[in-house]
């Protein structure tokens, strides 16, 4: 069960930080267009639900299993891009935007590391 949950965090985080590419070097600079923004910004906010429900269910699964030192690190990635987007603002949006992809990207490598050590 920890298993499927840590790679559906996985994949989830993936399609996350692909999102955020994507919309950093072609949805953002099309601001304008009507037909593709609204698609973007729903398909973001699933996804991002999506991913923090994950973490929540793996980190409930990792402190039952008693991987204690995983789970804190997992809370840490959970509550980040909040952290990050509570602090961003219009001037510096890119420099932000970028901290969200940093710590998407290492998520992701550190959840593969979790799943590497668990198994």
């Amino acid at each position: 069960m920890l298993y499927y949950m840590m790679i559906t965090s996985i994949l989830l985080c993936l399609a996350f930080t692909g999102l955020f590419i994507a919309g950093k070097f072609t949805v953002f600079k099309r601001e304008d267009d009507v037909k593709i923004l609204p698609i973007y910004v729903v398909s973001m906010g699933l996804i991002f639900t999506l991913y923090i429900v994950s973490l929540v269910y793996s980190i409930v699964l990792l402190f039952i299993y008693h991987y204690n030192i995983f789970g804190t690190i997992f809370i840490l990635f959970m509550l980040l891009p909040f952290i990050i987007g509570y602090f961003s603002n219009y001037k510096n949006l890119n420099i932000f935007l970028n901290l969200q992809i940093i710590e998407l990207l290492i998520s992701l490598t550190v959840s593969v590391l979790i799943v590497q050590y668990v198994l």
